[in-house]
């Protein structure tokens, strides 16, 4: 069996603080605390990604307890901390502001060619075309 290192609170903060602050770079978050920011994302963020965040979290909830920070793998917290940092690097905000008003757009114009279609289909049907 391998030796399981230990995290100490204060690198467990420093990671904490950092997702929290790309959190807010890159869907624009703004939270006080990293478990309030995590959910203000919501589905933003994949479900996988989301786990080892809660992993983050439940380390980070142990509180710098000795004998429960033992429980804390540091090998698992430093994973998920690069994996959500890669992922949240990837993400650029003006473009996924773009595709937001690209995406709400193509809603509109949809629904206002439905509606157009029925009122024609209707016009059509009492033969007042």
């Amino acid at each position: 069996q391998g030796v399981r290192q230990v995290i100490e609170e204060k690198d467990l903060s420093e990671k904490a603080a950092s997702l929290q602050a790309e959190l807010q770079r890159a869907f624009g978050v703004k939270a006080t605390t990293l478990a309030k920011a995590l959910r203000k994302t919501g589905r933003r963020l994949p479900a996988s990604l989301a786990e080892k965040a809660e992993a983050i979290l439940q380390a980070q909830s142990y509180g710098g307890h000795p004998k429960l920070m033992r429980m804390v793998d540091a090998g698992e917290v430093e994973k998920a901390h690069s994996d959500i940092m890669a992922y949240l690097g990837e993400i650029d905000p003006s473009e996924a502001r773009l595709n937001r008003l690209l995406n709400l757009t193509a809603e509109i114009a949809l629904k206002l060619l439905f509606i157009i279609s029925m009122v024609v289909l209707v016009l059509v049907w009492r033969d007042l075309i």
